[in-house]
């Protein structure tokens, strides 16, 4: 049985491409386990389904399918495979740095855009070829240029399924040659229950992942941390180790903290975050343009290269502009 959001999206998306086509290049943005790869899923699974082809699971055992993600290197440095959804988010999320002892590559590389090259090269078994890159921002400059030559040069039938979660981060030329899919969670679908319920329903590919691994069982205390904060109660740096641990995603908790406090008093009361508000502003009682500056802050630093820089002093710096900015 398909969840409801995956149904909405994929009658939204069946409304817009109807796959019958030579070419597809198609952006499917949203944010990072919104469901974006399993809405790929069930689109490219009804393909296969209505037009009476034989389909295997999961979807990298099938010739004409090919999924493009962030590499794994085994210890001699040789690229062994590509991860699946899950290990992705679990690196992109700093819940794990490596799989089975293997390290994760932080981007995309050209000798994987070769391999997809060769692989829209030959002709396919059905009707068309289907290529998923898992994200399209985490391409390298010279994997975004062969990228770009692939995408120009491609003849034989090809559906792109290029994954996205920050539009602005693919590179214009990339995104002037395709078109772009919003998946959409609707306010129905989100939690009031908590702010940690609510903030996981916006992430159901996460939370399904959780069910098994429960990476994020302290972020319910991370709203009383903030709290002791803005009452300058506590010593920013005594929480760096601890919002570390947690991994770089407390910084999208932290946004969607600060984007419910931004809306304020503007947010009708028949809205779901209403209730969700009036708990976080009990808690941290600060006007709507001092969240948008600290939601400005935290933007910027989401942007920044955290894999490649001393995570410690990340967390370090970011506790210390916050506080400052909470009181």
């Amino acid at each position: 049985m398909i969840d409801d959001y995956l149904e909405i999206n994929f009658q939204q998306f069946s409304e817009q491409y109807d796959l019958k086509k030579k070419n597809y290049n198609i952006i499917i943005s949203g944010n990072d386990s919104c469901g974006k790869f399993a809405l790929v899923e069930y689109i490219i699974t009804d393909y296969f389904s209505k037009n009476n082809f034989k389909l295997n699971k999961p979807l990298s055992n099938n010739a004409d399918i090919l999924h493009l993600s962030l590499p794994i290197y085994d210890k001699s440095g040789k690229l062994i495979k590509t991860t699946d959804n899950n290990e992705r988010l679990l690196y992109k999320f700093g819940f794990e740095e490596k799989i089975d002892d293997n390290r994760i590559g932080t981007e995309i590389t050209i000798d994987q855009i070769r391999e997809l090259s060769e692989f829209v090269s030959y002709s396919s078994r059905y009707n068309h070829k289907f290529i998923i890159i898992n994200n399209i921002e985490d391409l390298n400059k010279e994997a975004s240029a062969a990228f770009l030559k692939t995408l120009e040069e491609t003849n034989s039938p090809a559906v792109f399924f290029l994954l996205n979660s920050e539009v602005h981060l693919i590179p214009e030329t990339i995104k002037s040659r395709c078109h772009i899919f919003n998946f959409n969670l609707s306010e129905t679908s989100l939690s009031d229950i908590s702010f940690f319920e609510h903030f996981l329903s916006s992430k159901p590919t996460l939370k399904v992942i959780l069910e098994n691994e429960n990476y994020m069982e302290d972020y319910a205390e991370i709203e009383n941390e903030l709290h002791l904060l803005y009452k300058n109660k506590i010593d920013p740096l005594v929480l760096a180790e601890k919002w570390h641990s947690r991994g770089i995603i407390v910084v999208d908790y932290l946004i969607s903290i600060f984007n419910i406090l931004m809306k304020g008093s503007f947010i009708s009361n028949n809205k779901t975050i209403k209730k969700l508000y009036e708990s976080l502003f009990e808690l941290i009682s600060i006007s709507p343009a001092q969240s948008i500056k600290i939601l400005t802050i935290l933007l910027e630093k989401k942007k920044s290269s955290f894999y490649n820089i001393n995570q410690k002093l990340y967390f370090d710096n970011l506790l210390i502009v916050l506080n400052k900015n909470l009181y």
